[in-house]
């Protein structure tokens, strides 16, 4: 469902039933990492899916005959404010009955890019300060998607630069995003020793070259 939508009440009882099942010892002291990957912030990175139905609720709720321009600026706003709303929630919940856990976070936040403009993704990832604000770790994810082909100069594959520049780039925006956000967080990221879904390897074991 959309974000919009969301019973924050209902997520606030999920997450506290969740936490004393998944995480039961109160004086937990290590990392605990959120993961949720049914839609994306901000509306800048939200799919075509979220952005129809977010303008379809957003027509709804404003007078008849409204221009496209502003239903489509109301369906921004609202989006990313419930969104934020709906991530920060269980940041907050989890910081409060973990208080020592030694670092809380979404998994692959902040969100980074092979082949986008680097600049524009961090212009994206600084519209979600509130979230930055509120974790206390960073996980970003450097799975590797694609094994190294030399040849590949565009989207659906990786060439050496590439890799290095994603590898790179994404621990470089965390700490960026941490600093930003001023509140001493770590960032600790994610990496896996398969390749996690493109061609050619699929889900094989990294090549050498790759794994170092």
């Amino acid at each position: 469902g959309l974000p919009q939508l969301a019973n924050l009440s209902v997520h606030q009882q999920a997450m506290s039933r969740d936490m004393h099942i998944s995480v039961p010892d109160e004086r937990f002291d290590g990392y605990i990492v959120h993961d949720y990957e049914s839609w994306a912030v901000p509306w800048g990175r939200a799919s075509e899916l979220y952005r129809n139905a977010s303008i379809a609720l957003a027509t709804t709720q404003l007078p008849p005959g409204s221009s496209a321009a502003a239903i489509a600026a109301r369906a921004e706003k609202d989006y990313d404010a419930a969104a934020l709303a709906f991530l920060t929630l269980p940041i907050n919940v989890t910081r409060t009955l973990r208080p020592h856990a030694a670092g809380v976070g979404f998994y692959g936040y902040p969100a980074h890019t092979y082949w986008g403009d680097e600049t524009r993704q961090a212009q994206l990832n600084d519209q979600l300060l509130p979230l930055w604000k509120a974790q206390t770790a960073f996980y970003p994810s450097l799975y590797l998607p694609y094994g190294t082909l030399p040849e590949c100069h565009g989207a659906g594959c990786a060439n050496a630069t590439m890799q290095n520049a994603w590898i790179d780039g994404g621990v470089r925006e965390s700490v960026r995003v941490a600093g930003l956000a001023a509140t001493g967080a770590c960032t600790l990221p994610y990496a896996w020793y398969r390749y996690h879904d493109g061609e050619p390897h699929g889900l094989q074991l990294l090549n050498t070259s790759d794994a170092h």
